[in-house]
């Protein structure tokens, strides 16, 4: 890469941050793990919030978007209040024998992983 071309990814990555008030810092924090147990409901706003960030990013992250709020979609079907557990939801959901939220919660928590380690991970 040229200098140039290093300047502009840089000019590029600071005008996204300017221009959007969506950044990692400013996430809220997931839930802690309370005896065995997540907070469904904590999780969902905490991955709301999230997909503010990705849909900043634009047309090219639209397919990640669209995914991750289908994903979201699915796990909010199962009913989840502010004293549902995750774990809790999804066994539920298996024992009927059609475990779509928890597929949705699955393939969610895959796209979570990679932002998590995207954000740690510098240009280059």
């Amino acid at each position: 890469m040229k200098v140039e071309d290093s300047f502009i990814v840089e000019k590029m990555a600071s005008t996204t941050i300017t221009e959007h008030k969506y950044s990692f810092e400013n996430l809220k924090d997931y839930p802690p793990v309370i005896n065995g147990r997540i907070n469904a409901l904590k999780f969902l706003e905490a991955t709301v919030e999230l997909l503010r960030i990705v849909e900043s990013l634009g047309k090219l992250f639209a397919p990640v978007r669209y995914d991750m709020e289908g994903n979201i979609t699915k796990i909010k079907k199962l009913h989840v209040t502010d004293k549902s557990c995750l774990l809790e939801l999804m066994l539920d959901e298996c024992s009927k024998g059609k475990p779509v939220a928890t597929e949705g919660l699955l393939w969610l928590n895959r796209a979570l992983g990679e932002a998590y380690v995207q954000q740690w991970m510098p240009f280059g």
